[in-house]
């Protein structure tokens, strides 16, 4: 489909088994969690038809994605206390400190952020939104790559290489502060 066609099936939405629909498609889920949050049920629709909102507009995919993202951008804050301490103490002494940020980087951040891009991703291919960049996704993949590999030589070595590895810690918190920052 191209043109106004497409258009028109961009801004309908399923509800109670009826298309339905609505000025900006993209914006529907957020005005509905906010109409249910203010306990409020139905609503009308451009066309004047009064409906009730879904439940459910994202998924709960999406619920447990953002809750997620909201944890993470908490936890993150731990990267630059441990850059800050590389300055000031051995490796030796930050063993632990550094295979929890690495833990923390290869187990929970960049599954997580895969997996926004794809959901991301897959609501822009379904809800006629723009498709998400890449250019993000692939910085902090290339950060926490270098990361992993400074953060491992260094715990395998028993090597301090300071510089290197606080920048890199430093540039990975920035990034990822951004991304949390801009919202699930």
């Amino acid at each position: 489909m191209t043109g106004s066609a497409a258009k028109e099936v961009c801004h309908e939405h399923l509800i109670d088994g009826r298309q339905v629909a609505w000025g900006v498609s993209f914006l529907l889920p957020i005005y509905v969690r906010r109409r249910r949050a203010r306990g409020e049920a139905r609503v009308t629709t451009t066309t004047g038809e009064a409906v009730d909102l879904p439940i459910d507009v994202l998924g709960s995919a999406a619920h447990e994605l953002c809750a997620e993202h909201d944890a993470l951008a908490q936890e993150i804050e731990q990267l630059p206390v441990v850059a800050d301490a590389i300055a000031v103490r051995t490796v030796a002494e930050l063993r632990g400190d550094l295979e929890r940020a690495l833990s923390l980087v290869a187990d929970r951040i960049l599954p997580h952020i895969r997996t926004e891009y794809d959901h991301h991703a897959h609501l822009a291919f379904h809800d006629c939104r723009p498709v998400p960049s890449r250019a993000d996704v692939d910085e902090i993949d290339r950060l926490a790559e270098r990361f992993t590999e400074l953060g491992r030589a260094a715990l395998r070595d028993g090597a301090d290489a300071p510089h290197a590895l606080r920048a890199t810690l430093f540039d990975l918190h920035t990034i990822l502060r951004l991304h949390f920052a801009s919202g699930c």
